[in-house]
């Protein structure tokens, strides 16, 4: 028996070596790849052509067509597209164009806008980061010539109560245990250039109470206090109670969906009613 064993035990090894290894391919391929861009489009600069790609624009295609660029921007998009400027030329046969995509929920930190791009993310809408990391990236999200990573727009930091979700991340944040505070931490957002205000809720009616949260009265304040200074308030919640919550009172947006029953047609139509969107 134990031999049997032990024989198994050897397949099941050598099986795993056998295997592909999938960080040493990525890596080769990452690599091979920039060493193609870097020989296509070794003479381009903010002005250039691409010649002959299938070009999807967020609603229809078209077939081989030629995109100019000149200064950073979409400058002509045509077929044949006659070149008096003797632009260079990036071809494109066989691939397709499209809009950069938007991840529109995120974490940012780190190479996070960096890598980004690998995906074809253009634009990231943070959720929850510190403001030293956001504030020089949000500035170059308005340059054309921006081309090493992803723009950035982003909450900074959190609306959540003392201990809430938020907190545990081994990082001091501001947290808020009375309405009073909120107008005072919306401006600080503001001042720290955030786009939205992001608030972490928990209805006392829900089932699951993984963290503390801010009160009712809070999100209320919370939602009044971002409109007043122009900003939309968006907030994360996991459970539908607390969704219909949140959109009742006026919030603009949940920012995931919750996980302990499905959408009823209560807060659909509460939702189209508001005006309100679900990422």
């Amino acid at each position: 028996m134990k031999i049997k064993i032990l024989i198994i035990m050897a397949i099941i090894v050598a099986f795993f070596y056998l295997l592909p290894q999938p960080q040493k391919e990525i890596k080769e391929a990452h690599h091979n790849n920039k060493i193609k861009m870097s020989e296509s489009s070794k003479d381009i600069s903010k002005d250039f052509i691409i010649r002959n790609v299938r070009l999807y624009d967020g609603y229809d295609i078209y077939e081989e067509m030629d995109i100019m660029i000149k200064d950073n921007r979409v400058y002509k998009v045509g077929k044949n597209l006659p070149d008096q400027s003797q632009l260079p030329e990036l071809k494109a046969e066989g691939k397709t164009l499209i809009p950069g995509f938007i991840d529109s929920h995120t974490h940012a930190y780190g190479d996070a806008l960096v890598d980004a791009l690998n995906f074809g993310v253009t634009t990231e809408l943070d959720m929850f980061s510190m403001p030293e990391f956001t504030a020089d990236k949000m500035k170059r999200r308005d340059n054309v010539d921006n081309n090493l990573e992803a723009d950035l727009f982003s909450a900074t930091i959190l609306a959540t109560a003392p201990g809430g979700h938020g907190t545990e991340y081994g990082f001091k944040i501001p947290v808020l245990d009375s309405p009073k505070q909120v107008d005072q931490f919306v401006l600080d957002r503001i001042a720290q250039g955030a786009d939205y205000i992001k608030a972490v809720y928990n209805s006392k009616l829900a089932k699951r109470q993984f963290f503390p949260s801010i009160s009712k009265d809070i999100i209320k304040v919370l939602i009044e206090s971002a409109h007043k200074n122009g900003v939309m308030l968006v907030v994360h919640v996991d459970n539908l109670i607390s969704a219909k919550e949140v959109i009742s009172l006026g919030a603009n947006g949940i920012v995931h969906s919750f996980m302990d029953e499905v959408a009823d047609d209560e807060l659909i139509n509460m939702m189209k009613a508001n005006n309100a969107f679900i990422i």
